[in-house]
């Protein structure tokens, strides 16, 4: 009797879309990975690369979730004041093959300036659940498989906004990323909230137990608002997330961004370092 095969048709990405293909040069854009089928579990990275990263840079790879159909990542323009239209070429490499799709950037003369938190730090869960980590050089994220576990971690960035008075086009958080051992290609899914008000809490002083707008028995936002749910790999690099609405509900006036991970591919064994202090 002979025995029976069946192949099994790989995915693969069919395309990449821009939304929209032609921006003003200090803005964005949204890149969709168009698949020919649902991501299978234990699915590689998504690549991704810029011709020409200093016009449009992109974060190094992403990840994706068993069943997804298509993915979502931020090209970040730069700004520029002088020169022509430029036509950097966005490319996705996933499985070895490469897919590509075309920016066209226009010049644009508005202002872009950059803010770094004036408050960051993380609260653990756990026996160091009124311990303050304001003092370490990195921030972390981590949900563990029942929360609040011992290693869930949130963190907690504080931004002055009192300077900025009229709404921008836009406004990016960028999150840089250390490495995690053991874990390459996993994704990581991370949910950012704008918090309202202005919460109090201090840099020196934060501890799980006192952190703010935090559900501590499940760790879930209270009252915030959701910015993004973005996934990102356990390995270094850079990822940005769309805040323009915490920008907007703060004008001129202290805010705070929530950040907390949620697990894809049972990632919640292991953190995600943030790398603090980068603009």
């Amino acid at each position: 009797m002979g025995l029976a095969s069946r192949s099994v048709q790989a995915v693969t990405v069919t395309s990449v879309i821009l939304n929209p293909t032609i921006v003003y040069s200090g803005t964005y854009t949204t890149a969709t990975i168009k698949l020919s089928g649902a991501l299978p579990a234990g699915s590689g990275a998504f690549y991704l690369s810029s011709i020409n990263s200093s016009i449009a840079s992109v974060s190094t790879s992403i990840g994706g979730a068993t069943g997804d159909t298509q993915e979502t990542f931020i090209v970040d323009v730069a700004p520029l004041t002088t020169g022509s239209i430029q036509t950097p070429s966005i490319t996705v490499t996933y499985g070895g093959v490469p897919t590509s799709a075309t920016l066209t950037v226009l010049v644009d003369t508005t202002t872009t300036f950059f803010l770094t938190p004036i408050a960051d730090a993380f609260g653990p869960a756990g026996t160091s659940h009124a311990a303050n980590f304001g003092g370490l050089t990195t921030l972390v994220v981590k949900t563990d498989s029942t929360p609040p576990a011992a290693g869930t971690r949130v963190t907690y960035l504080k931004f002055d906004l009192t300077g900025v008075t009229s709404s921008p086009a836009r406004a990016l958080l960028k999150l840089y990323f250390s490495s995690a051992p053991n874990v390459a290609d996993r994704a990581f899914a991370v949910n950012v909230y704008s918090l309202p008000g202005n919460p109090a809490w201090l840099e020196t002083g934060i501890t799980w137990d006192i952190a703010p707008n935090l559900n501590k028995t499940n760790t879930t936002n209270i009252d915030g608002t959701l910015l993004d749910i973005t996934s990102v790999l356990l390995q270094p690099g850079m990822t940005a997330i769309d805040v323009t609405g915490f920008v907007q509900s703060h004008l001129g006036q202290v805010g705070t961004i929530q950040i907390i991970a949620s697990s894809i591919w049972k990632a919640w064994e292991y953190s995600l370092p943030i790398q603090r202090d980068r603009a």
